[in-house]
């Protein structure tokens, strides 16, 4: 009997917190460095939206391509005009010629590089919709703000739209996976092994990714290393608030938002100055490299130690944190802080579906994590489509959810969780109908774009807080043996989101207004 109950000795690493201090100089240096190795996965999480960047463009026009200013007492205008077939003017800011198709031209075999003819064909009326074929000479891109992105070098636009948002969607994807195999591995080998391995593997297809030779090889690459952002975020998440005493976990689960902000602003600077879509994927993937140095230094959760029976392991790495914060420990401590279990504590994911009062708030952390991420990716994703520069939007995007992350510390401690994800939500819900009423009221007034540009960084202040505060919250639900699982699992609710948020920027415009308002007063409110 007594050799059952030695077995089954455990330490409380609370109480031993208590004497170690639960937030001292140990700790504040390692969360900022731990927090420092999302930054590259923040920068890669929203990179799409500039290496898949499309800006204007038209069907090539041999024609008249390269001959525009020789021909007598005609315009540029004029002559697109002759060849491009009319459109309604429902396209986006920056897409293409207004009035003009972007994606058709008139089928003008007859007339050839005759701009004559083409002339007498339209006095004639003879050119209708009827006469028009899709780009078949290819297309002519708009260069102004990017030399290379992954849509003008393979021509994702038109009928092949929807392939420049799959590899967001597809990283999203593969963040879902990498939250659900991140967690079970960090449960299983440690966060700290976990947490390596992802940011190596991450690296090294970021760089791999820059070479890819046509779009599915670049979808592939995308995929994995969303992958690895997802358990890097998770295992970092969780390992640090594992450090730290619980009135300090509020804190520390929000540094998971300022440093996606810094991220996102990190983003913006690299994308700046780097203009080709391979050289900007190379120095993403280049940026988790010096992050193989650090890890290797950071001590293990002491809180996975002792769960895994490592006690001696365990009991240097609590040393370490009193040494460090300088407090000394007492020689009773280890004896009190010893707990003796009837049976030890085992990992089993299993243990999640077949308890009831787990499984149950696992569905509702799931539930909330797709409801909080779908209008947060909404508005991550939608930068480089609002009005005005795309670099200065990223950069304040990036800004505004880092300074809602530090203004919710506080109040999350304040008001509690759950009252300021309700609250939150429910701000950036109606910021977000009230930005779709102003855009059918008042169409295609100057001012509405710039309205909009505003109401969408206030909806994105809201929403950062109500985001990231999930990690914490979910992360404290669950008992330590469980914690990185349960989190992962609940995260794909997150991840579904995130993997459908891209698409809906594939929605036909005119029919956006009714979708976006209809999802974002059903769901946030």
């Amino acid at each position: 009997m007594a050799a059952s109950t030695i077995a089954a000795v455990r330490y409380d690493f609370n109480v031993i917190l208590k004497e170690a201090d639960q937030f001292g100089l140990f700790q504040k240096v390692l969360v900022l460095v731990a927090f420092l190795s999302t930054i590259p996965g923040a920068s890669n999480l929203v990179a799409d939206v500039f290496l898949s960047y499309g800006e204007g463009k038209r069907c090539k026009l041999p024609a008249i391509d390269g001959k525009i200013f020789q021909v007598e007492n005609q315009t540029a205008a004029d002559l697109y005009h002759l060849y491009l077939p009319p459109v309604p003017d429902n396209r986006e800011p920056g897409q293409g010629i207004v009035g003009l198709s972007s994606c058709r031209k008139y089928d003008v075999g007859m007339c050839g590089d005759d701009i004559d003819c083409m002339e007498e064909l339209h006095r004639n009326q003879t050119l209708t919709r009827d006469n028009t074929t899709s780009c078949i000479d290819g297309y002519v891109h708009s260069r102004e703000i990017f030399k290379e992105t992954t849509t003008t070098e393979w021509d994702l636009i038109c009928e092949k739209q929807t392939l420049s948002k799959l590899p967001m969607s597809l990283f999203c994807l593969g963040m879902l996976i990498g939250a659900i195999c991140g967690g079970i591995l960090a449960d299983l080998y440690g966060r700290k092994k976990t947490w390596f391995f992802s940011t190596l593997i991450g690296g090294t297809c970021g760089c791999l990714c820059s070479f890819s030779w046509n779009i599915y090889m670049f979808m592939i690459f995308r995929f994995f290393i969303g992958a690895c952002v997802s358990s890097i975020l998770l295992c970092v998440s969780v390992h640090s608030m594992e450090f730290v005493g619980e009135k300090y976990r509020p804190f520390v689960g929000l540094q998971i938002g300022i440093f996606s902000g810094i991220g996102y602003i990190n983003l913006a600077i690299l994308a700046r100055f780097i203009r080709s879509w391979r050289n900007l994927q190379l120095a993403l993937g280049c940026l988790f490299f010096p992050f193989l140095i650090i890890i290797p230094i950071i001590p293990e959760s002491p809180r996975f130690l002792f769960q895994s029976g490592k006690m001696k392991k365990g009991k240097q790495v609590c040393n370490l944190i009193a040494k460090v914060n300088k407090k000394k420990l007492d020689k009773t401590l280890w004896e009190r802080a010893k707990i003796y279990e009837e049976e030890p504590q085992t990992f089993s994911p299993c243990k999640l579906f077949t308890k009831l009062p787990l499984l149950h708030m696992l569905l509702n952390c799931i539930a909330l994590n797709f409801t909080n991420s779908l209008v947060f990716f909404f508005l991550s994703f939608n930068v480089t489509r609002w009005f005005g520069n795309p670099f200065l939007n990223q950069t304040l995007s990036g800004l505004v959810e880092l300074v809602g992350c530090i203004v919710a510390i506080p109040a999350a401690s304040y008001f509690g969780r759950r009252t300021i994800n309700v609250f939150c939500l429910a701000i950036c819900g109606s910021l977000l109908i009230v930005n779709e009423v102003l855009k059918v009221a008042f169409v295609g007034q100057l001012w509405v774009q710039t309205a909009e540009v505003v109401i969408n960084l206030v909806a994105k202040l809201a929403a950062s807080p109500s985001f990231n505060l999930l990690f914490l919250y979910v992360a404290e639900l669950f008992p330590t043996s469980l914690r990185s699982t349960a989190s992962g699992l609940a995260n794909t609710g997150s991840r579904l989101a995130s993997v459908i948020s891209p698409l809906m920027l594939t929605i036909p415009i005119h029919l956006q207004p009714a979708i976006t308002v209809s999802y974002f007063l059903i769901i946030p409110l």
